[in-house]
């Protein structure tokens, strides 16, 4: 009889190194990052076309690599932020109210 609590974190799928650790990160921070991308895309948006470039250009292919760019390093951004300050401390209060209700 094998628990799957027996096969958990084993490396079957994947050995330890840095692109499992990437997948983790990704994994840990999925649902930050699905629930901020479209504020991160729009927010660089707005920075870039007050500041910047105009973004109906965005057809100039070194606009839509700054505005790529400038996008995807804010979402992770706010991403981890999430999971740490929101997510993680929410995560936490919940367990300790399930143990202090269900013993």
């Amino acid at each position: 009889d094998v628990c799957s609590s027996d096969l958990y974190d084993q490396s079957y799928l994947l050995p330890e190194g840095p692109f499992r650790s990437v997948l983790s990160w990704l994994g840990r921070r999925s649902y930050s990052i699905y629930l901020i991308h479209i504020f991160a895309f729009r927010f660089a948006m707005e920075i870039l076309a007050q500041f910047f470039i105009d973004v109906k250009e965005v057809s100039n292919e070194s606009h839509f690599w700054i505005l790529f760019g400038s996008a995807f390093v804010m979402l992770f951004m706010l991403a981890e932020m999430n999971y740490r300050f929101i997510e993680t401390p929410i995560r936490k209060y919940g367990r300790q109210f399930a143990v202090r209700i269900f013993g």
